[in-house]
């Protein structure tokens, strides 16, 4: 039985009713992966970091987009929080693991443009754009990081190489040793200052635009179609993407590319006073 009509039908008053927003694949999709289980010690300063983190996801994108947030199995307490930071699009889930987070949500975006991005990140202002200006230039780029550090080149990117060296104007430059002092902390790795002394990242040029050969997957944005049969379903909470994501991509001949300056910021589990400082003035700027 059925009384009157949905207050939205156009039925119901002969109008059209129209959502008042875009929506993807016309707006790329922002999805962060978020996991506060508890304030333990190991997740003690990641409420700041990731409340911070999304903020400024949101705040410094440039550009229209969607925003997601998948959440597996956080608290009561930062669950309500993220209902009141009132993404596009909120997730609830028990921990399915981050693969199997990130298969989901390809699935669901197959003809979006996807970025992808851990929960302890900085984003600078406009972070966006200039990785969606990579993905769709480049043919068959598969993924554009903006988390720029030699860390994440020189490492399952030969395709890239070959690629580059055949098609588009190819040569190497310096980045900031900061960056990778900075990339190494987040990381747990300390001393890195002499890690790339002798380290160049490969710089190309495609009819006139620039991009870094390289990427990783704690932010990088992506054409799902490309990487959707690459993440398995998994039993394993925290699977390792590098052999099947980054080895996969190579292996399929795929372009890995990041952006020339550094859009995005990893930062880890602790925040340093220096990282702290970065977001106060990067919250304040808005």
């Amino acid at each position: 039985m059925r009384t009157d009509f949905n207050p939205l039908s156009p039925f119901r008053d002969d109008g059209e009713k129209t959502i008042p927003y875009k929506l993807p694949p016309e707006v790329p999709v922002v999805c962060v992966l978020t996991h506060l289980p508890d304030r333990g010690e190991y997740h003690k300063d990641r409420w700041d970091i990731v409340m911070a983190s999304l903020t400024l996801a949101r705040q410094n994108a440039g550009i229209d987009h969607h925003l997601l947030v998948w959440d597996n199995g956080s608290s009561p307490e930062f669950v309500a929080w993220l209902q009141a930071f009132d993404p596009d699009t909120l997730i609830l889930s028990k921990n399915v693991g981050v693969a199997n987070a990130l298969r989901r949500v390809l699935g669901m975006f197959i003809d979006s443009v996807v970025s992808w991005c851990n929960d302890d990140l900085i984003y600078y202002p406009n972070w966006l754009q200039p990785q969606i200006d990579i993905l769709k230039h480049f043919p068959n780029c598969a993924t554009v990081s903006g988390c720029v550090t030699r860390f994440y080149t020189n490492k399952a990117d030969n395709k890239t190489v070959e690629w580059a060296r055949d098609n588009a104007k190819i040569s190497t430059i310096n980045t900031p040793t900061q960056w990778d002092i900075q990339h190494g902390a987040s990381v747990g790795k300390k001393n890195v200052a002499n890690m790339f002394v002798n380290t160049k990242i490969r710089h190309i040029e495609y009819n006139g635009v620039k991009a870094l050969i390289g990427g990783n997957h704690c932010q990088m944005t992506c054409d799902p179609k490309m990487l959707w049969p690459l993440v398995p379903r998994t039993d394993a909470y925290m699977l390792p993407l590098f052999q099947t994501l980054d080895m996969g991509i190579n292996d399929k001949e795929y372009l890995r590319l990041m952006t020339t300056d550094r859009m995005t910021r990893h930062i880890g589990n602790v925040m340093s006073d220096e990282d702290r400082a970065e977001i106060e003035d990067l919250l304040e700027s808005e």
